[in-house]
């Protein structure tokens, strides 16, 4: 046989089922709402179950993930990469109208501090200048955020768009660079840090080679240049100038110096300290001659036009949450600020001025804002209402405002009373902003003059609203009335505040300050449904700080509804219209948390690597959380102390379970979306006991390098799993309290078991086991093929709140898993190239097993050569079968196709080729686990040949041979049969009388053909001679008779 090349068929409509190899610990993804239903004991009481209409499980209910690396990556990046990440604003509402940029931000949070647009009294303006300087002089700051992992740091950034650089000879690039300081009012400490980005591009991201060299402490970071600067001790007050300074600096590039100048008492001592902290020079001259030097790049400012992200040339000097995108809580603050620009000879103060940022992603709330004759802008505690401040007009929605400021002063009671803001006579939620309070209600705030209006709202008592009248006492006491119910989120900072927010009890341990939220009254007022572009929500549901005194709390769900000035910015990052806030508590103690029937709330995905939980539980010992429902949307639970805190807290009686209401077009733009969390533990010495634990990843308690979430440091986390000596009911109905129920355990497991590996230090000396188990038994796979197997059941709490129970481990042989009664669905996937399994099963007080009929689907070629074709002969082929659509492929000859993708089974295949036959009638193919060749047997089809005479007189005979064979006749055509392409040679009798070609070479094409020939009469032997040395073709025997008359005439 010939050799022959080869090409591929690439047969998509063959499925080649991808099976993700198992290795390490892997953590499935449960998608969706299970139709299946079971029952379990909690606390020794029999819930209801839920009713099964029928499994709906069309696509596995896993994504096979690495979950221990999920989540030490989340602590990784929440101690070193989100605080030192400072984002574009991802969501900023811009554009241009009537010749300027607008509208920018219409509420906060927003970045508050100092924003020039290059927005001059309504016009668009431009400038151009080599340095930016801001300014700020700290008297008091208080911050206070739990969301993020610095709840008490705040980042103030210098930040302007440097344009016109030079990268690699092209001109033309925009470069925002930030100059951030980052504050601690909690440690002092102040660290320096930058960031710059790229905002010639849509992303924002830079390509590698943009930067030449820095001169900082550099974190590599694919996109974005992040480089770290010193840190001290300072104590307020103190002053502190940041610097963005642009130069060619007698070089062929672009550079960008990062300064600082910093006075105060610093690291104990009162000084004042300065200096450069990162040089970054750009890569302009790359490519270019010797001698070559880019064009000057400056700092643009320009309200006409959109950088080509969409955001703005513009220059920001403002404070915001410490990076991530996240926001912060300024409960005080007392500080000035000046933004200034740099002329031929001096700094200047910018042009025009807002009260706050747009290209930055951090926000804040509590700050207020006015600003002075001498354009310095002075930020206060009060509401984050955004104006224009100097060479400003209305715009947007933004109100301009004069200097000065008018005094707005009274006392709130009780002192936890949360105020809100807006301007006019009349108060308006939509524009309304929180305004902080100190702890004994006491409130000043310093407001740019005019009409404001206010509503003071707490729990279980009468809101009012009010117009605020100046430089008088605005004194509001809140009547007790537990008819309205919880409508606001439970505030309480210190002890004095947590009786505010209590029914009834003294705060000892024998009468603990109860707090009941039964009487919830159907969702939190819309004004706590605040949250900044990258979805940091302002409040949570329950916030406590600072307290002692013991209390029982009874939570409520915290229910909120976004308004619809909120609804694109969710639906835009596929997110529900309906949540529930956290309940956090910081720095407290004795505090129990118990019997809610449902705990739950999403979290954005942009909070990955931040601790965000449904309940957090930071720096706070001795809290009881007993009794309740976990239904994680990707984040259940968080406990955070520092390793070497004895933290005293328990965690037992609670269901972790995953929230029925999250679909499949929802949970992958959560938090954790691909394993929710049930508890998470940064923390030592707390004991978890005789719980139900079920999801995906329901406890994780990492260990090692990195994973503290607070500094990134090394931790060893040590905590007690299970406990002894304890009679009655446990979690499952059984006798005796000791471990947990553990939904992925099973025999195999180790003992401790320690979630999977999740659990890094020690785990549960004693799970606990119902009488009855079910055992999966895996058929037709190899000794020791690991496999996945995971379960699920949809499961009504006793308050009739539906929620998903799931349990999945990777093993080889058989598993056995001990399970409440019930019916459930299961899913396989086997390490290799076999079928997933998919079934129903139900356990009912008796042991039973489950086969795991895996198929191997392995996949093989078949593959088509062709055979007999000439040069020239196109061929193709059709290929159905076997569950898969017809495919056509074609191919030039001497080139076989390769069908690949090919299960067992029987293919059909049809063949043509334009001028051929397929000798072979069986167009099957058999694949039985091998490649198979088969070969295509072609034959050339037949054609005629018609040879027609035209001379001889009516019933001659004559004759033709073709390739040596004769044909015969009297009559005037001769038809030869049977011919196939080719070329051939023939030949023409002699007829006695008549002269004729001798014949030639024909060729025979893909159809019948046809050739022609004369017979001439003979008249005399000179003629006769004269044609046989010279008529060698018919018709030449005409012009050599006509030649010989000419030559006899002369």
């Amino acid at each position: 046989m010939k050799s022959h090349g080869r090409s591929l068929l690439m047969a998509g409509v063959i499925v080649i089922v991808s099976i993700t190899i198992l290795s390490g610990l892997y953590v499935p993804q449960a998608q969706g709402k299970s139709n299946v239903s079971h029952t379990l004991f909690w606390n020794g009481v029999t819930p209801s179950t839920a009713t099964s209409p029928g499994s709906n499980i069309s696509k596995p209910i896993s994504t096979v993930k690495a979950l221990d690396q999920t989540v030490t990556g989340i602590a990784n990046a929440s101690g070193t990469l989100s605080r030192f990440l400072f984002l574009p604003n991802i969501n900023a509402n811009v554009g241009i109208t009537n010749g300027h940029v607008a509208p920018l931000y219409s509420s906060a949070p927003a970045p508050m501090g100092i924003g020039d647009f290059g927005v001059v009294n309504g016009t668009g303006t431009s400038y151009n200048t080599s340095s930016f300087n801001g300014t700020l002089s700290v008297n008091n700051l208080s911050d206070f955020y739990l969301l993020n992992d610095a709840p008490n740091t705040v980042s103030v950034q210098l930040n302007a768009v440097l344009g016109n650089a030079t990268i690699k000879g092209n001109n033309g690039y925009s470069f925002w660079a930030q100059n951030v300081m980052v504050y601690s009012t909690r440690t002092h400490n102040l660290s320096l840090e930058d960031n710059v980005w790229n905002f010639s591009s849509p992303t924002s991201v830079m390509e590698p080679g943009t930067i030449l060299n820095s001169t900082g402490n550099v974190i590599n970071y694919p996109g974005v240049h992040i480089a770290i600067g010193p840190s001290f001790t300072v104590t307020m007050p103190f002053t502190i100038s940041l610097y963005l300074n642009s130069t060619n600096n007698g070089t062929a590039n672009n550079i960008v110096y990062f300064n600082y100048s910093l006075s105060g008492n610093i690291n104990g001592k009162q000084n004042t300290t300065s200096g450069t902290f990162d040089k970054v020079t750009f890569n302009s001259a790359e490519g270019k001659p010797a001698g070559y030097k880019a064009n000057p790049a400056n700092f643009t400012v320009n309200g006409m036009e959109l950088a080509p992200n969409g955001l703005l040339y513009d220059a920001e000097f403002m404070i915001g949450g410490p990076g991530g995108g996240s926001t912060t809580s300024i409960y005080n603050i007392s500080a000035n600020m000046s933004l200034k620009y740099r002329t031929n000879s001096a700094y200047k103060v910018v042009p025009s001025a807002y009260d706050f940022g747009t290209d930055t992603g951090e926000t804040s709330e509590g700050v207020s804002a006015y600003y002075s004759a001498n354009d310095a802008v002075h930020l206060n505690s009060g509401p984050s209402l955004l104006y224009g401040l100097w060479n400003t007009v209305n715009m947007s929605g933004i109100r301009s405002v004069g200097s000065g400021f008018t005094e707005y002063k009274g006392i709130l009671s009780p002192s936890n009373v949360f105020m809100f803001i807006s301007v006019g006579n009349n108060f308006n939620v939509t524009s309304a902003e929180w305004s902080p309070t100190d702890q004994n209600g006491a409130f000043g705030y310093l407001l740019p003059s005019g009409n404001y209006s206010a509503e003071a709202l707490m729990s279980n008592h009468d809101p009012l609203q009010t117009k605020l009248v100046s430089n008088g006492q605005n004194d509001i006491s809140l009547p007790l009335n537990y008819a309205t119910g919880i409508y606001t989120p439970l505030f309480a900072d210190g002890n004095n505040q947590l009786k505010n927010i209590s029914y009834y009890g003294s705060g000892t341990a024998a009468s603990p300050y109860v707090l009941f939220g039964s009487n919830e009254s159907g969702g939190l007022n819309q004004l706590f449904t605040e949250m900044n572009d990258f979805t940091f929500p302002v409040f949570g549901g329950l916030m406590i700080s600072n307290v002692s005194y013991h209390a029982v709390i009874d939570p409520p769900s915290f229910r909120v509804s976004y308004p619809v000035s909120d609804l694109l910015q969710l639906t835009t990052a596929g997110l529900p219209e309906v949540n529930y806030l956290s309940m956090l508590v910081y720095g407290s103690s004795n505090i129990s948390i118990e019997n809610s029937s449902y705990i739950s709330g999403w979290f954005s995905g942009a909070l990955d690597g931040f601790p965000a939980a449904n309940i957090l539980l930071w720096n706070s010992t001795n809290i009881n959380v007993t009794g309740n429902y976990f239904a994680s949307q990707g984040s259940s639970m968080i406990i955070y102390n520092p390793n070497s805190t004895h933290s005293n807290n328990t965690v037992t009686g609670n269901v972790f379970s995953i929230d029925a209401t999250v679909t499949n077009a929802l949970d992958h733009y959560f938090l954790n979306s691909n394993s929710p969390v049930g508890l998470e533990l940064f923390s030592s010495n707390n004991t978890i006991y005789n719980n139900f634990f079920s999801g995906t990843a329901p406890a994780v308690s990492p260990g090692g390098k990195g994973n503290d979430i607070y500094s990134g440091g090394t931790v060893t986390y040590s905590n007690r799993w299970n406990i002894s000596g304890i009679t009655g009911k446990n979690i499952i109905g059984g006798n005796g309290i000791s471990g947990n129920y553990w939904m992925n355990y099973n025999e195999n497991s180790n003992q401790p078991h320690n979630d999977g590996g999740l659990i890094a230090y020690g785990g549960d000396q004693n799970p606990l086991e119902y009488p009855q188990s079910v055992t999966f038994s895996p058929s037709t796979l190899n000794p020791g093929t690991e496999y996945l197997v995971e379960i699920q059941s949809n499961f009504l709490t006793p308050e009739k709140v539906p929620i998903i129970l799931f349990g999945g481990v990777i093993n080889s042989g058989m598993t056995k898993f001990s399970l409440p009664n019930g019916t459930y669905e299961y899913y396989g996937e086997a390490n290799g190239l076999y079928t997933t399994v998919t079934g129903n099963f139900t356990v009912s007080g008796i042991n039973s097993t489950v086969a795991l009929k895996f198929i191997s689907i392995e996949t093989y070629e078949i593959e088509f050569v062709p055979v007999g074709l000439s040069l020239g002969s196109y061929w193709n082929i059709t290929i159905s079968g076997n569950g898969i659509i017809p495919t056509t492929a074609y191919s030039a000859p001497d080139v076989s196709l390769i069908f690949f993708g090919a299960t067992n089974g029987t293919y059909n295949y049809s063949v043509s080729a334009y001028g051929y036959t397929l000798i072979s009638t069986n167009e099957t193919v058999v694949v039985a686990g091998e490649n198979v060749p088969v070969y295509l047997n072609f034959t050339p089809d037949e054609y005629s040949l018609s040879v027609s005479e035209k001379g001889l007189s009516s019933g001659t005979p004559w004759s033709v041979s073709i390739d040596g064979k004769q044909y015969n006749t009297t009559n005037s055509t001769i038809i030869v049969p049977g011919l196939s392409p080719g070329t051939y040679s023939y030949t023409i009798s002699q007829v006695a009388g008549y002269v004729s070609s001798s014949g030639g070479t024909f060729t025979m094409g893909f159809n019948d053909s046809s050739i022609g020939i004369t017979f001439i009469q003979s008249t005399s032997p000179i003629l006769l001679v004269g044609y046989t040395i010279l008529g060698v073709i018919a018709g030449g025997v005409v012009s050599a008779f006509l030649m010989y008359r000419k030559m006899r005439k002369r």
